[in-house]
């Protein structure tokens, strides 16, 4: 977990790229993927348009922040024009986390997981209690303590060499 002076200013950071959000190219670009205006805020997704110097690398590109219970632990920025590297994460992050580590703490029984962020999101605004781990390889078993009890759904892009259904398979087998 990030001390107390990287979380107030990865909060600062995360309030500013979500400030910039509104009528930006990021804001389009999530639109198009059905990331409806509520979501935007609720998640509060940014866009780095008037960067810090040290952020200069993230200019257009669409930042996603970790949120807990006790504040923003990281960020993620995403490439709305899928240059490479995709993502780019902020310094310091831990990158096998779980996005939206506060549905777990919701009374239904039953959790879905999904491959990204994006996904995870768009699963969100319906309603539906979702978590999502960034990237197939992402999952560790002790994160299986986190979903015990729980009918777990997990829903994976077939989108690349049969790495969705690894994706599963691995977090299936452990919970």
């Amino acid at each position: 977990v990030p001390s107390l002076d990287t979380k107030r200013l990865l909060e600062k950071k995360s309030h500013k790229y979500h400030s910039q959000l509104e009528g930006s190219r990021g804001q389009k670009y999530l639109e198009a993927r059905g990331i409806s205006s509520w979501a935007q805020n609720y998640f509060p997704l940014g866009f780095v348009d008037q960067s810090d110097p040290e952020d200069n690398h993230l200019k257009g590109r669409v930042s996603i922040p970790y949120i807990l219970r006790t504040g923003v632990v990281g960020i993620k920025y995403r490439s709305i024009e899928n240059n490479d590297p995709r993502y780019l994460y902020n310094a310091g992050m831990y990158g096998k986390r779980i996005f939206n580590p506060l549905a777990l703490l919701s009374y239904t029984r039953k959790i879905y997981i999904c491959e990204g962020e994006i996904d995870c999101i768009t699963i969100s605004q319906l309603g539906i209690p979702a978590i999502a781990l960034p990237g197939v390889d992402t999952f560790e078993p002790r994160m299986s303590r986190a979903l015990r009890n729980r009918h777990v759904v997990v829903l994976a892009d077939d989108d690349d060499a049969g790495q969705g259904k690894k994706f599963g398979n691995k977090i299936l087998t452990s919970v």
